[in-house]
């Protein structure tokens, strides 16, 4: 119960804490906080590969008008998105 209304308020911090503070080992703080993070982990890769997709679409549209320049603008920053994907995962 406690936990639930911490995570409401977007407060790994305080959860952090409040772990510490009533669990006695850090494996067992490990075992409760992982899954958060995990979910984390995911969410951050999902946004990441759908702004990945949408780079994509977006190339696309410029090579076939013809834009070369603004392609290569768009692949650019879609690579910086893929190497922020790559460190979530790593």
């Amino acid at each position: 119960m406690i936990i639930t209304q911490i995570c409401d308020k977007h407060s790994l911090f305080r959860l952090t804490l409040l772990l510490y503070l009533e669990v006695t080992t850090s494996k067992e703080i490990s075992i409760l906080i992982m899954p958060i993070i995990n979910e984390a982990k995911e969410r951050v890769c999902r946004n990441l590969l759908n702004r990945v997709i949408v780079f994509d679409q977006l190339i696309d549209k410029a090579e076939a008008k013809d834009n070369e320049e603004y392609a290569k603008v768009l692949f650019n920053r879609q690579l910086n998105i893929l190497n922020r994907l790559e460190k979530v995962i790593s």
